[in-house]
């Protein structure tokens, strides 16, 4: 069983980077436009009792879509102009996007044989258990592997340039960490050991109506020789949240960046031995999430 759900989840992995990539733009954009069309689906807004669904259609002409994805129209705006318009200089919301690509996705465990691969899909508890798996690989639909490899050639990893580059590809800061984790299970993970990105730490904020900032233990992206990790950064993943000054010595002042001295090392050990981190906070001037960056260097 373990063995299926591990083949399952390859070919979920390679569908979506698949598919993704096919669907970016010269920019590594993915219009949603192109999502849909790859999946054969459209998009309508109506007014629904939940978020969005995806649902097959009974019968279709040849080359109509198979597919319909209907969003809430109290949540979401969006007409065929702008869809048909969307570009990475004008993007549509990235909640919309993130939740129209999350519903395609959910599709992949109803096509068992269909974008070139073959799953074993069974019912009852099989099906949430792959409609889960889906929904873990889905940000590979957004962020295709050509776009974040363009971005690491740069050389330049801070929470304002990875801002930048979710802005850029219209997703979301959860979206964006999350894919970065997705490396991990792929293929491209040795080419993210070589690039800017090693050694660092890329974590998601909130800050309340109440001007406090937070940090959150989930989803964390970590890529660090030796698996030594901050010691601060241990201290998160041992809890739910942390408030960001006891993640980061902040001054009166409240700087975005800079570096201070510390230990690091596994949660086993620690404090295994002394480094120093560099670190830089997405500014953030209303309520909502934001992203911190920790680079570990040499002592």
């Amino acid at each position: 069983m373990a063995t299926q759900a591990a083949h399952r989840r390859k070919v979920l992995l390679q569908a979506c980077r698949e598919i993704g990539a096919q669907a970016a733009d010269s920019d590594g954009f993915v219009p949603l436009r192109s999502l849909l069309k790859r999946f054969s689906a459209e998009l309508h807004v109506r007014p629904l009792l939940v978020e969005a669904m995806i649902a097959e259609s009974i019968a279709t002409t040849r080359g109509a879509p198979r597919w319909t994805v209907f969003v809430d129209s109290d949540r979401y705006s969006v007409d065929a102009s702008a869809l048909l318009d969307e570009r990475s200089s004008s993007p549509l919301p990235d909640r919309l996007r993130n939740t129209v690509a999350h519903e395609l996705a959910h599709s992949l465990a109803f096509r068992a044989s269909e974008f070139g691969m073959t799953l074993e899909v069974g019912r009852g508890a099989a099906v949430k258990e792959i409609e889960r798996e889906i929904e873990e690989v889905s940000p590979l639909l957004l962020l295709p592997e050509r776009a974040v490899l363009d971005f690491l050639a740069h050389g330049r990893v801070d929470a304002d340039s990875l801002a930048r580059l979710r802005r850029h590809l219209g997703v979301s800061r959860y979206l964006l960490i999350n894919r970065f984790r997705l490396f991990g299970m792929t293929q491209e993970r040795g080419r993210l050991e070589t690039s800017a990105v090693r050694n660092t730490a890329i974590v998601l904020g909130t800050k309340t109506r109440e001007d406090q900032l937070l940090v959150d233990s989930w989803p964390v992206f970590s890529l660090f020789e030796r698996n030594h990790q901050p010691a601060e950064l241990l201290n998160l993943l041992k809890t739910r949240q942390l408030l960001l000054q006891e993640l980061l010595p902040l001054t009166a002042g409240g700087e975005l960046q800079g570096e201070f001295a510390t230990s690091a090392g596994t949660l086993e050990h620690p404090r295994a031995e002394p480094c120093i981190v560099r670190f830089s906070v997405e500014e953030r001037h209303g309520p909502g999430t934001f992203l911190v960056v920790l680079h570990r260097i040499a002592k």
